[in-house]
């Protein structure tokens, strides 16, 4: 069974906030706290939900880390999620 690409971006989307942001320990909690309020699925996210989730977390980014590292952030963020739905892979 193949993985859903947009579970992979997800997967991602995380990662690469938690690592941004101290580590998992420190900020998943942030990040599920988001995902839980975008109502979405783990298992089977839309790219509107993952859309919705990187604006949420950028803004996360910009009260932590100021305008110009949110703004570089959701750059990566949104070229993880446009990857996913052109089916390439994600580094």
């Amino acid at each position: 069974m193949e993985i859903d690409p947009l579970v992979d971006a997800l997967d991602a989307i995380m990662a690469t906030f938690c690592e941004d942001h101290g580590g998992f320990d420190f900020a998943m909690p942030m990040v599920r706290k988001q995902v839980e309020a975008t109502g979405m699925d783990f298992h089977h996210p839309t790219v509107e939900q993952l859309e919705d989730l990187i604006e949420r977390l950028t803004n996360i980014s910009k009260d932590m880390k100021g305008e110009a590292f949110a703004r570089q952030e959701r750059r990566k963020l949104i070229s993880i999620l446009r990857k996913a739905e052109r089916g390439e892979p994600i580094d």
